[in-house]
């Protein structure tokens, strides 16, 4: 938990914010908020002067309650809605302190009079939706011509009780299940003492084949790092399919290149180098050896290529995924890298360094450049002819492969940052300020005119006339004539950019300040692909799909970093949350066995000490995709115990008091000594269920006391010997009775063939994403068919093995007999000739 609550203000804005409304008489307190949830994706309403505007989601209506809390919602803007036909539901919610207010464009109201006094979140011809904090209402006084959301005392505006449908999802317990009684009760204490042991440090675990102890789980630790691989690592040996989501990343890409055709590529930046083989798709961290940071890599093929960087650092590859550190006889930093064939190539960088090599970069010596001015980027035509240019408005240029550097009249003052040189006689430099330098004889230099005044540091040219550059600020400029003139492509984008690459005139890269750009139209427009590098901070996610509504996901979480006063060296973080980590370990080694109907996962956060970094990107990544996490259970801190008996806190918000009441009723069915106090506390924003609850999500944090009483909190005593291991245990019983209930036992695959682990059937990857491969014996040199079943004892498809060498093997894709793409769930191999069936999984 961080060691300040942050308050996380969350208002779901549409189009259609006029539907808001307020609420009953009463004015003495501020009460729950309505939500109105339009249940419809291609519907458009109109409200007064509110415009058109797709609805679909959540539509927050902000009001003051009266005693008994009942609220109303704008009668004219719900007439509307069912007159069109539009579903819609009002849901209660947690109130955020917010008012929401129209003000007419009243003849002399003046709109920056307006903003001062609020917030402006949409308006049309005739009015202006504004918000203002309830602290500071004294604002809305200033609102020039305020017209308040209609009250219902106010004439002229009916008012009609709002059709409340259902105050949130409602909650029945199942009747009393031996199964799950069974699941519950093999929770076991002495394995999560065991597993919190080695999570905290107190014990040394085995990581990677080796053993490490965690002494830290701090954020930018190696033991976090570890902490996460270690954390797979147990949800893997479980059978549990378990995968890294990546966020936070937050390195400077400084070089990119595709050295073939559109689909290998590599980039390079602060000690860092990705490569993908899909064109973006997924970019993936190769070991390189080094820690300093990478500046410019030339690959002369998929397989052979040269990285430079900091320090005099130079890295050589062979196959393109390992690298090999060469000795170079200069400490500056080198900053860019050209090879003009397979043996020659050069590189320059600080301190007037220009290096070459003549055997492919396995060996380099110094070349005398005539300068001691930072040299930034270095071009070769052929072995004898090449250009370096650098800082001051500096050009050199060689006509012996190096031996002699001679001074170009340069008309630029600032730093030159690029050179490419197109042909014989024509070339292009890009520098500081915008500036754009031609050459028509490969010797004079003229400026062009620059559509843009930021930085330019990229620059690469497809073809003799058309080449692109980009630099600071987003810049990003195309030429089609040669480098004559340019046009402007930077509103297109937002980031600090430092190179890029085309592998054709429509597609391209480019790379900066933590993004990687992608154009499938010449650079017109872009593509982020920064959440495709699996690099930088990382959740840890283990997923059990469910057999038929593998689309309803149930999630236990918590989150695996931890801090103390010496976070660098010691944060053992016991209790926050090494107790709430395990829990999820521990709830799927119990419940793995079993088949739900809906999917349940198992997902640990970092960087939750930072204002829960981890989990508000995995939530918001979630709605993106339209995720329906149907309640996400967080436990932070469920292992000390001051007084007794202790109780387990329940904090929810108003969308979450169903689930709320789903973990106290299933404690007191399967776990009655657990004493549960639930809590309305709209204002926990400390802990992980924040981030769910900021995307409309349900869920709760689950806390042994609220405010904190554990004297270890955040301390390097929060150790194993100061937890209660009873009370621990139950908490964690609780929840997977919570998670067994609500994801549902799926007991229809008792319809499917025999499920057993045929030995002479082998199946992989399982659990698998795509393609899984299915070998067996033969049977003498016949062919066999290969069946697919989903749970329901369907057949879904079957393939044909091919025989080789004794040894039949056949291809499933994941998909039905029609080619079509199956859903994410478990289905059956059964092999003819094999009595038995083999379980696999397809997970999302």
């Amino acid at each position: 938990m961080p060691s300040h609550l942050r308050v996380v203000t969350l208002i779901t804005v549409l189009a259609l914010l006029a539907f808001a409304g307020m609420a009953g008489a009463g004015t003495e307190s501020i009460g729950k908020p309505n939500l109105i949830q339009v249940k419809s994706g291609v519907a458009q309403a109109q409200i007064g002067s509110a415009g058109l505007a797709d609805i679909e989601g959540y539509l927050k209506v902000v009001g003051r309650g009266a005693k008994d809390e009942f609220f109303y919602a704008w009668a004219p803007a719900l007439k509307v809605l069912e007159d069109r036909g539009i579903v819609y539901s009002v849901l209660l919610s947690d109130a955020d302190g917010v008012e929401l207010y129209m003000v007419p464009k009243a003849s002399g109201v003046d709109r920056g009079a307006v903003e001062q006094a609020s917030t402006i979140l949409s308006e049309d011809d005739l009015f202006y939706l504004v918000s203002v904090k309830s602290e500071d209402t004294a604002g809305v006084e200033a609102l020039p011509a305020k017209q308040l959301l209609p009250r219902p005392w106010e004439a002229g505006f009916p008012l009609q009780p709002a059709r409340m449908i259902a105050e949130a999802p409602a909650y029945a317990p199942l009747a009393y299940n031996s199964t799950i009684q069974a699941t519950v009760d093999a929770v076991s204490q002495s394995n999560l003492y065991t597993l919190l042991s080695g999570l905290s440090g107190e014990n040394a675990v085995v990581i990677g084949g080796e053993p490490y102890t965690i002494a830290t789980r701090y954020s930018t630790t190696e033991g976090c790092r570890k902490a996460a691989e270690h954390l797979k690592e147990q949800f893997e040996a479980l059978g549990v399919a378990a995968e890294y989501d990546y966020f936070n990343f937050r390195k400077w890409l400084t070089s990119v290149d595709f050295p073939e055709d559109n689909l290998a590529g590599w980039v390079v930046g602060s000690s860092l180098i990705l490569r993908t083989d899909n064109g973006g798709q997924v970019w993936y961290k190769l070991e390189d050896g080094t820690e300093a940071g990478l500046r410019g890599i030339f690959m002369l093929d998929n397989e052979t290529g040269c990285v430079v960087g900091e320090g005099g650092t130079v890295l050589l590859t062979d196959n393109g995924a390992t690298w090999q550190t060469v000795t170079t006889p200069t400490t500056y930093d080198l900053k860019a890298v050209f090879f003009v064939d397979a043996s020659v190539g050069y590189c320059c960088g600080a301190g007037g360094t220009i290096l070459k090599s003549t055997n492919g970069g396995h060996s380099w010596s110094a070349l005398t450049s005539g300068t001691t001015r930072d040299l930034n980027s270095i071009y070769f035509t052929s072995i004898t002819q090449g250009w370096v240019v650098g800082a001051v408005g500096t050009i050199r240029r060689t006509s012996n492969g190096g031996s002699t550097w001679q001074t170009v009249t340069s008309p630029a003052t600032g730093d030159l940052n690029g050179v490419v040189i197109t042909s014989a006689t024509t070339g292009a430099i890009v520098g500081d300020a915008g500036v754009v330098l031609r050459t028509l004889d490969g010797a004079a230099w003229q400026t062009v005119t620059s559509p843009v005044t930021d930085d330019l540091s990229g620059l690469f040219f497809i073809s003799q006339p058309v080449g692109w550059a980009c630099g600071n600020g987003g810049a990003a400029i195309r030429t089609l004539d040669g480098g004559a003139t340019w046009s402007d492509l930077s509103s297109y984008i937002s980031y600090q950019l430092s190179s890029m690459h085309f592998a054709n005139s429509s597609e391209g890269w480019m790379v900066g300040n933590a993004v990687i750009l992608h154009s499938l139209d010449g650079g017109v427009s872009w593509e982020d692909q920064s959440n495709n590098i699996r690099a930088g901070d990382v959740n840890v996610v283990a997923t059990l799909p469910g057999t038929t509504h593998p689309e309803e996901i149930y999630i236990v979480c918590a989150h695996y970093d931890d801090t103390s006063p010496s976070y660098m060296t010691y944060a053992p973080g016991a209790d926050d949350n090494g107790t709430g980590t395990i829990a999820t370990v521990e709830a799927a080694r119990v419940l793995k066995d079993l088949d739900f109907e809906a999917t349940l996962k198992f997902v640990c956060f970092s960087r939750e000490e930072q204002g829960l970094v981890g989990s508000a990107a995995y939530a918001r990544e979630a709605s993106e995709r339209g995720d329906s996490i149907r309640g996400a259970v967080n436990f932070d801190m469920i292992g000390y115990v001051d007084v007794s008996p202790e109780d387990i806190e329940i904090l929810y918000n108003g969308n979450s008091l169903w689930l709320a009441d789903a973990y106290e009723a299933a404690a007191g069915l399967y776990v009655p000594d657990l004493l549960v106090a639930t809590r309305y506390a709209p204002g926990m924003s400390g802990s992980d269920n924040a981030s769910f609850w900021s995307y409309g999500y349900s869920s709760f944090c689950g806390i042994e006391d609220l405010p904190l009483a554990n004297p270890y909190y955040h301390r390097t005593g929060d150790r194993v010997s100061t937890l209660n291991f009873d009370f621990y245990t139950d908490v964690v019983k609780s929840g997977v009775a919570t998670l067994a209930e609500l994801a549902r036992l799926d007991t229809v695959s008792t319809s499917v063939p025999a499920i057993a682990l045929d030995p002479g059937i082998k199946v992989g990857p399982n659990p698998a994403r795509g393609e899984i491969s299915i070998e067996m014996a033969a049977g003498g040199a016949r062919a066999q068919t290969v069946d697919i079943y989903d749970v329901a004892g369907r057949l879904v498809t079957s393939v044909r093995a091919t025989v080789e060498n004794g040894l039949a093997k056949a291809l499933w894709q994941g998909d039905d007999a029609s080619g079509a793409r199956v859903s994410a769930g478990i289905y059956f191999v059964k092999v003819q000739g094999h009595d038995a069936a083999v379980k696999i999984v397809l997970v999302k």
